[in-house]
């Protein structure tokens, strides 16, 4: 998420991001493990020197406390990231 999101920030014409994200029934990201993404481009928009590895610190251990980073931040690197068809780029 954050090499995306530094590759299309760097672009000349980006001058800021949206998220779209459905907030209801089963689908929804927030509040669910998904929630990381968000959290890493807020990161990213903040501090363009932040790390995957602070962003997964920093998010587990404010949602599940710091003595289970060890052990879900493992848990969280075994997932699929976000496949680059869910970027796209819109030209105005």
């Amino acid at each position: 998420m954050l090499r995306r999101f530094r590759d299309l920030n760097s672009r000349p014409h980006v001058i800021g991001y949206t998220v779209r994200t459905d907030r209801l029934g089963e689908s929804r990201m927030v509040g669910k493990p998904g929630e990381i993404n968000l959290w890493a481009l807020k990161r990213a928009a903040e501090d363009h020197q932040v790390t995957a590895e602070q962003v997964y610190d920093e998010f587990i251990g404010e949602h599940y406390g710091a003595a289970a980073v060890p052990d879900v931040k493992a848990a969280f690197k075994d997932t699929y990231d976000i496949g680059p068809g869910r970027f796209r780029q819109i030209n105005s």
